[in-house]
Order: structure tokens, then sequence, then C-alpha cells
């Protein structure tokens, strides 16, 4: 079956899905441009450096975190999912707070070691204060964050401080840039954009496709949380803010009412590493393809009908 194909690490896996992103990246960014003239280079060049970065923050994340064997599954299913979603790639200010999130995450990760917390403390609250600044939703991800602080550290006032001091840190830079070079980066005020969305408005084909992705997010976070309970796991504090990046990236959505629902760009990190799981394991070989093709069918739905 189809699983089997991705069931060990080959490097020609990448190079497709690779190519399968880029292309789906180039067709929404700019299919609808009449007048090549009109793109702002500045702003396209910075949105595909970030979504290039993203890309390369999967496989880094699970490879050195050891979230999944060595597979091609976690990057199969990320694939899948940004065909998804792929109003997402238009919006490039959630592209760059996405990447940030994930760099903020390559070192809240790597507390479980236990090695330089304060500098990896100082980091990823830095980088979640920058995600913040370009989505403010992603100001929830500081929950995980100072789970952390309880489950790592035996100086919790001195890392609590090291985290003050990493987000004061991009705020100084901020405004160190707005009085050099005059550029506003929205430091003070947030705003937490809502939208009018209502579900029932939706098509009949529009609320399946919502209903099937939300039922699936919430089966990998329950097999998630049922995983960590009842199996002694090496790697489990890291397991334990994956579920909680899964859990993050099912309510942003909900709270924020965005009718497109790109923001679950934010979902598709940690529901990959957690579908990634769930389809090596040898018991779940039928479910896992039978996972797959849904996935699949949705994706060809989702781009031949534009649902």
């Amino acid at each position: 079956m189809i699983t089997r194909i991705f069931r060990i690490s080959n490097p020609f896996h990448y190079v497709l899905f690779f190519t399968a992103l880029l292309s789906l990246y180039i067709f929404q960014r700019y299919s609808n441009y009449i007048d090549f003239g009109s793109i702002d280079f500045f702003n396209e060049t910075l949105a595909l450096t970030f979504f290039l970065l993203t890309m390369f923050l999967l496989v880094f994340i699970i490879t050195k975190n050891n979230l999944t064997q060595n597979n091609s599954f976690g990057a199969l299913y990320f694939t899948l999912l940004i065909f998804l979603i792929p109003q997402a790639l238009i919006d490039t200010k959630l592209i760059i707070s996405n990447a940030f999130v994930l760099l903020s995450f390559r070192r809240i990760f790597s507390l479980e070691s236990k090695q330089n917390l304060k500098k990896k403390y100082f980091d990823a609250a830095a980088w979640l204060t920058l995600a913040m600044l370009f989505y403010h939703w992603a100001i929830l991800y500081y929950a995980p964050l100072l789970l952390t602080i309880i489950l790592v550290s035996f100086d919790r006032l001195k890392h609590f401080l090291v985290l003050f001091f990493g987000i004061i840190a991009v705020y100084v830079l901020g405004f160190l840039f707005h009085i050099i070079f005059g550029m506003d980066l929205n430091l003070v005020h947030l705003e937490f954009p809502k939208h009018k969305f209502d579900f029932w408005s939706l098509s009949e084909i529009s609320k399946a496709f919502v209903i099937i992705v939300f039922l699936i997010g919430i089966g990998a976070f329950l097999n998630l949380i049922i995983n960590l309970i009842f199996k002694n796991n090496k790697y489990k504090m890291g397991f334990i803010v994956l579920s909680m990046m899964l859990l993050i990236g099912l309510i942003i959505p909900l709270i924020s009412f965005d009718p497109s629902i790109a923001n679950a760009l934010f979902l598709v990190f940690p529901l990959s590493v957690v579908a990634a799981n769930f389809s090596e394991k040898e018991n779940t070989f039928w479910l896992s393809n039978l996972l797959l093709l849904l996935i699949i069918t949705l994706a060809f739905l989702k781009l031949g009908f534009n649902i």
C-alpha cells in the first residue's frame, strides 16, 4: 500500500515534496497576477524565504528531536496538509509568523537536554515575540513555553526573568529600527483580528471539509494524549509540548473566525508529526493507509473545487 513507500527515508521523497510545495506556492502566489510589473519583489522574496525556512525547520526539528522514526511520513503529511490549505500561502505575515513559531519550538524541544537553558529560553521567547508581531494570536504559544519552566527548570524565577528579557530585547530592537529607519513594526498596539464567519452559510462540501479536517485534528490530539498517558516515552516532554502545539493550532482558527481557515497553517507541523507517528506503527497499517487516502482525496477536492 501507499504508506510502505514512505516507511524508509529517501532523498527522492524530499525532492518530490519540495517540488510539489514549490509548485503550489508559485501557483497560489502568481496565478492571479495580470501585470507582473506590479509584483512587490521584496514582499515575494521575503515570503518565499520564510516558506523555504519552514520546510527546512520541519525536517530539522523532527530529526533532531527524534519525533518520528527514520521515515518520510512527517514531510509527506506536511506536504498534503499544505495542499489542504493553499490559501495560507497567499498571506505573507502568516507564513513569517509560522516560521518564527517553529524557530521558537526548535529551542523549546531542545530544553529536554537541560543544557544552556538560559540561552534557549531567551531565544524561544524572542522568536515567539517576533511571531506575535506578525500574527498576534501567536501569543498563545507562550503557554507551552511557560509550561516547560515548570517541567524542566530548577530555577524557575531566573528563567521567567530570562523570558521577560527575551521579549523586551525584541521590543528594544524594534524601537531602534523605528527611530533609525522609520519602520512602524506595530510594537505597542496588538490587534486580534476577528472575521464574521458563518459556518451555516458555507456550501455542503465546504462544511464537510471543515468538519473532517477538525475531526482529524481532534483525533490526532486524543491519540497523542493517550500515548503520553499509557506509554513510557523517552522523549515524553517533547510530546507534551507537541500536544500543546496541536491544541493551540486547533484553537486559533476557532477563536479568530477566519473564514478562509488560512491560520490552520499553525496546525500543520504538529498534525504532521502526530500523523507520522500513527502511520509508522505496524498495527495501524490499514488505518494509516485509509487516513492517507482521505487526506489525498480532500487535497484533490480542495484544489479541484476550490472549497
